[in-house]
């Protein structure tokens, strides 16, 4: 699963909210966090805006295509964002299971398959 702050930091670029610069000056100083798991969504989403970084720079890629392809990746890992989870049930899988959230909880992600 992304993170929240990766995934929106990603989405406000795909969003032409902020530069790739903006981008580059967030993402440089927490790279160590992000890649710490190298098999991670995070790890894997990082490799694809580094590539993204590196192409762009070398003239590979635009950046309406490199924000399209940012775009592309956030869909991969589609997540719903829930803040008060103690008011659902969630019902998952081909046997029904029902997952109830625990009041414990601020905030949940769920990821989907689209």
């Amino acid at each position: 699963m992304i993170s929240y702050e990766l995934k929106e930091k990603i989405q406000q670029f795909v969003d032409s909210e902020i530069s790739v610069e903006e981008l580059e000056d967030w993402l440089v100083p927490r790279l160590h966090l992000f890649i710490r798991d190298p098999d991670s969504d995070n790890a894997n989403i990082v490799a694809a805006v580094e590539l993204g970084l590196s192409e762009l720079s070398s003239g590979i890629q635009s950046v309406e295509d490199f924000r399209k392809s940012l775009n592309d990746e956030l869909v991969d890992f589609a997540a719903i964002f829930i803040q008060n989870p103690s008011d659902i049930s969630v019902t998952t899988g081909s046997n029904n299971q029902t997952h109830n959230f625990e009041r414990s909880y601020s905030s949940v992600y769920i990821r989907v398959s689209l």
